[in-house]
């Protein structure tokens, strides 16, 4: 945008009342590739870095306190890189990859300590997750930050025998802090963030499975003991509720209510779905994330959230240990459910309810 056309656009909302004082100073935007390039430059030298000091210090990397020492330094020093040049890509990439490397000398060290307790040590990450994402200020890594806190907590619950209940306490977070963006926005960067890192978070079970995404079985530490039958129906169940629960905050915020007929055959139809999808928790989340982007104009949500859905879908249905008839059976019950809400829908649309139909 040229000079003259900033001032006038400056003037134009200044008339308005939307804005005040004087026009802030142009910063010219660095081209996309300059960016890139000091990006990639930014790990090759991290990796260099790390390189050297694990050559150089190889000793500290194999006692629990060293791993300690050498990890709390990295972060700090990564904080310093961000806080020092928060403007630039190549620092910023940088102190990313560095704090990374940090964060796995911590969690190395937390393994030493605690053995076998992998419950402790997944509880110890989640503080160490959300202690720098209140004091790095990078937004991409308070993404990642985000994003690990809620992967570490969910190892927590899962240790404990609650695993089940994660992915429902998760989306009705995630939902909480997307719906709820408005009220959000005196936090800044932050809260973006975090809304972006719980929306990762919440995505990975329906792309990548429950089982995919347990970091215990990758390290070959058993979980903890389930509490019955009743806690996978308390997560389904879970699930459902949070479903039904966004679909009754769009509505109230959209004007309608139980007593409306839109109302009452949007719950009903949400309803319906939820309960058709009680063996396939991985729909809950995809959908609550399909309709939180679609609500709040996020096109990247609503695209991850279409992907996730479809991935979770296909191998949902691949994976699914039943005859065909069955496949076909349950294919067509929910096919039919989905019909019959359609029908009513536009049964509305005929009613003259148009301009309530959409």
């Amino acid at each position: 945008m040229s000079a003259p056309t900033r001032a006038e656009t400056w003037s134009r909302i200044v008339a308005a009342g939307i804005v005040t004082g004087e026009m802030p100073p142009h910063r010219p935007r660095v081209p996309w590739y300059v960016r890139l390039l000091q990006g990639v430059t930014g790990w090759l030298g991290a990796l260099f870095l790390l390189a050297f000091l694990g050559n150089t210090f190889a000793f500290l990397f194999t006692d629990a306190v060293g791993a300690f020492l050498v990890g709390a330094a990295a972060c700090v020093g990564a904080a310093i890189a961000f806080r020092r040049y928060p403007e630039s890509d190549f620092a910023g990439q940088l102190g990313f990859a560095v704090s990374l490397a940090g964060q796995s000398l911590l969690g190395y060290g937390f393994w030493q300590l605690l053995g076998e307790h992998f419950g402790l040590l997944a509880a110890a990450m989640v503080t160490v997750e959300i202690g720098l994402f209140i004091l790095v200020p990078n937004y991409v890594h308070r993404v990642w930050n985000a994003w690990a806190a809620a992967f570490f907590a969910w190892h927590v619950l899962l240790q404990m025998g609650f695993g089940p209940l994660g992915p429902g306490l998760l989306t009705a977070v995630f939902a909480w802090m997307w719906l709820e963006e408005p009220e959000l926005a005196h936090y800044g960067e932050r809260a973006h963030a975090a809304a972006w890192g719980l929306a990762l978070a919440t995505l990975q079970f329906p792309i990548c499975g429950r089982r995919v995404c347990d970091l215990s079985v990758l390290l070959g530490w058993p979980a903890g003991d389930s509490l019955g039958v009743w806690v996978e129906w308390a997560g389904s169940m879970l699930l459902v509720a949070v479903l039904v629960a966004v679909v009754w905050r769009l509505l109230r915020r959209e004007g309608h209510s139980l007593s409306t007929r839109p109302g009452a055959v949007a719950l009903a139809g949400a309803s319906i779905l939820a309960i058709t999808s009680l063996k396939a928790p991985g729909f809950s989340p995809a959908m609550v994330a399909l309709l939180a982007g679609f609500s709040a104009g996020s096109r990247e949500l609503t695209a991850l959230a279409v992907f996730a859905l479809v991935a979770y879908l296909t191998r949902y249905y691949y994976a699914l240990e039943a005859p065909l008839l069955d496949k076909a059976l349950l294919m067509m019950i929910t096919g039919g459910a989905l019909l019959l809400v359609a029908l009513a829908q536009r049964e509305l649309c005929t009613c003259g309810l148009e301009e309530d139909c959409g």
